[in-house]
């Protein structure tokens, strides 16, 4: 199997816990970049008021809600996963603003109007880049923005690759589960350089740490000139 079918089953499976457990998960009024409530919120993107906005990796959809409802953003919402997609479809079954897609990223950014902004969390490292930073490119509109965040050290203090290659990685779920995933954990100078050979220009890179833990993630964001 390839990373991306590893990891789709991955969270076609992830989805189904959460199904099979009913998960019921509070609304948010922030993106948490790195899920665990520190570093910049949604104002990092700006002003999205108006603004046409694909969620990549939308999950359940809550963030996508939030930038509807909060924010005046008309949404597209898609997930590659269909229990996911299902989460998400019983979550906002009819949303103003919000369009949930179930599909492949990398097919939709290849027909779908270019958008204003898109963004992702936590989840350009289960895609190959290679694919994923082109499609994307293709996708957003001349001066549309990109914002992604992106593992960096693991919780076992395992850095990121200069190479784009894969790595085992687990999801670790209530009950003892434990998922296998095939992440793109890549180092700041590799995504910067997939991103400017793409034909993106990169505007910033934070650092989140989560305390004491040794886990880190990076925050990007760039704009197509």
């Amino acid at each position: 199997m390839t990373a991306d079918e590893v990891n789709r089953a991955a969270w076609q499976e992830y989805g189904q816990h959460h199904l099979h457990r009913q998960t019921d998960l509070p609304e948010v009024d922030r993106i948490d970049w790195a899920g665990w409530g520190t570093g910049p919120g949604t104002e990092f993107l700006g002003r999205v008021a108006g603004l046409r906005v694909l969620d990549l990796g939308s999950g359940v959809g809550r963030h996508a809600a939030h930038l509807v409802r909060d924010h005046g953003a008309t949404v597209d919402a898609i997930d590659a996963s269909a229990t996911q997609h299902q989460r998400a479809r019983a979550r906002y079954p009819d949303t103003a603003g919000l369009t949930l897609l179930h599909g492949d990223a990398v097919e939709h950014l290849a027909s779908a109007e270019p958008y204003d902004l898109i963004y992702a969390v936590s989840v350009f490292p289960f895609v190959d880049p290679e694919h994923l930073v082109p499609a994307v490119v293709h996708g957003l509109r001349p001066q549309g923005r990109l914002f992604f965040s992106t593992l960096h050290t693991s919780v076992t203090g395992q850095g990121p690759s200069n190479e784009v290659v894969t790595r085992r990685e687990l999801i670790r779920l209530t009950g003892g589960v434990e998922i296998p995933t095939d992440m793109f954990v890549l180092d700041t100078p590799t995504w910067t350089r997939l991103l400017t050979h793409a034909g993106l220009i990169v505007d910033d890179v934070l650092t989140l740490n989560h305390g004491e833990a040794p886990v880190s993630y990076r925050v990007f964001s760039a704009h197509r000139p």
